[in-house]
C-alpha cells in the first residue's frame, strides 16, 4: 500500500536509520538497490537480479575533493570507486540523460551512446555543436572516443551476462544502470536517489521522488474508490505480432493501480507477452478503452482512419466501433523518456481515462493518450 509521505510524516524525505555498519537509506519500493552512508563515503549495492542473493556491483561513493582522513586512502576491496560528483559523465540512455536534465545536471552529459534514439533536443545540439561526443553504439562505444573523451564515469545498461570488453580496462567506472529491472513503478523511480547522489544533487533527488511518490499514491488512491471498471486493451500489432504489457511489468502494475479490467492482468511476465491478433481478439475484443502508442514519423495526423489503414481488423473492436480509442504519440510527448522515473504521470493518464468522473474533478487532462478522431 501506497503511504503519502506529506500526509503521514510532514513532507519528510526518505531518511538513514542508523545500522550496525553505518547509516542505511530507507528505500519504500526499491528492490535491487541498498545504500549505507559509512564515515567519509557512501556504499551502494546493486543486486544482480538474473541471479537470486548475487551481487551485480559494489559501489563506494568518495567526494572528489575528500581528504585521505574521510577515507579515499581505504581499501575497499573489489568495490568500484566513483569521486563524487560527477562533472564529466558518459551517458548511454535517453531516459538517464532526461533523469540528468531533471536533477539540474545537464552540463554533466560529456558524451552519449545511441545518439540516433536520444530524443532530447539539448544532447542534439551538444552533439551537433560538439560540446557533447557521439560514442557511438552503448553495446560497443567506440574507445578511442571514449579515452580523448576522458570521462569521470560511464554510464551504461547492463544485461544478464554483460561483458564490456576493453571498456572495462580503461580505469573509468562503469556505473550500472539496473534500475530498468525493478518490478515496480515506484522501485525504478526510487533509483533516483543513487543517481542524485552521484551529481551530487541528492536532496532535490529526494524531493523529487517525494513528489512523485505522492501524486502517484494520491491518482491510485482516486482509482481505488472506484467501483465502475473499465476494461482496457494496450497497444497494436507490430507486423505479425501483437506485444502488450505482462501482469509484471510496470505498465501491468500501473494498470492494475489504475483500478481497470486488463485482460493479462494476472500473468507472470515482467516484460511484453507476445500474442497473435486472433489473441488478442479472443481475449479483448469487448474492451471498453484502447490505449495505442505511436510515433509521428508518417503520422503527422493519426487518427481512426490511420489505425484501421494499418489492419482493418482493428475496426471489429468495441472500443474502435465506440470510438474510445486514445493515442500517446511517443516523440514529442517524451513519453519513453518520462514515465520511467515519473510514474505518476503516466498513472495519472491511465486514472483520467478511466474514471473520467472523479479524477478530472480537479481540472486535470490526460498528458500522453488522446483521443484519436
Amino acid at each position: 500500500m501506497c503511504v503519502l509521505l506529506s500526509a503521514c510524516t510532514g513532507g519528510k524525505q526518505n531518511s538513514f536509520t542508523q545500522t550496525g555498519d553505518g547509516d542505511m537509506l530507507k528505500l519504500k519500493y526499491a528492490k535491487n538497490i541498498t545504500i549505507v552512508r559509512h564515515d567519509g563515503y557512501t556504499e551502494a549495492v546493486l543486486a544482480d537480479p538474473w541471479n537470486e542473493g548475487q551481487t551485480l556491483v559494489r559501489y563506494v561513493l568518495i567526494a572528489a575533493d575528500a581528504d585521505a582522513k574521510a577515507g579515499s586512502d581505504r581499501d575497499f576491496g573489489d568495490a568500484v570507486v566513483v569521486k563524487t560528483p560527477l562533472k564529466k559523465a558518459l551517458v548511454s540512455t535517453s531516459v538517464h540523460c532526461s533523469l540528468l536534465n531533471d536533477l539540474g545536471k545537464r552540463e554533466a552529459i560529456a558524451g552519449v551512446c545511441d545518439v540516433n534514439y536520444i530524443n532530447l533536443d539539448f544532447v542534439k545540439q551538444g552533439v551537433e555543436n560538439q560540446k557533447i561526443a557521439d560514442c557511438g553504439s552503448s553495446m560497443e562505444p567506440n574507445l578511442e572516443k571514449v579515452i580523448d573523451l576522458s570521462p569521470d564515469a560511464i554510464m551504461l545498461s547492463p544485461f544478464q551476462g554483460s561483458n564490456y570488453g576493453k571498456i572495462a580496462d580503461i580505469g573509468v567506472p562503469i556505473i550500472e544502470l539496473a534500475d530498468y529491472m525493478e518490478t515496480s513503478p515506484l522501485g525504478r523511480a526510487e533509483w533516483m536517489l543513487f543517481y542524485g547522489m552521484l551529481v551530487g544533487e541528492e536532496e532535490k533527488a529526494a524531493k523529487m521522488f517525494a513528489e512523485v511518490e505522492e501524486t502517484y499514491c494520491k491518482y491510485k488512491e482516486i482509482a481505488a474508490r472506484q467501483t465502475d471498471k473499465k476494461s482496457v486493451l494496450m497497444d497494436k500489432m507490430v507486423q505479425a505480432t501483437w506485444f502488450v504489457p505482462g501482469g509484471e511489468s510496470t505498465i501491468g502494475k500501473m494498470l492494475r493501480d489504475a483500478n481497470c479490467v486488463y485482460a493479462y492482468a494476472d500473468t507472470k511476465q515482467s516484460g511484453s507477452i507476445e500474442q497473435s491478433f486472433e489473441q488478442i481478439l479472443q481475449k479483448c475484443a469487448d474492451a471498453d478503452i484502447w490505449l495505442v502508442r505511436y510515433n509521428k514519423e508518417g503520422n503527422a495526423n493519426y487518427n481512426l482512419a490511420s489505425l484501421a489503414k494499418e489492419n482493418e481488423k482493428y475496426k471489429v473492436f468495441k472500443a474502435f466501433k465506440d470510438g474510445n480509442v486514445y493515442g500517446c504519440e511517443t516523440i514529442d510527448s517524451h513519453f519513453f523518456e518520462d514515465t520511467p522515473f515519473h510514474p505518476d504521470r503516466l498513472l495519472q493518464d491511465f486514472v483520467l481515462l478511466f474514471h473520467q468522473g472523479a479524477a478530472q474533478a480537479n481540472g486535470d487532462t490526460p498528458r500522453y493518450f488522446k483521443k484519436l478522431q
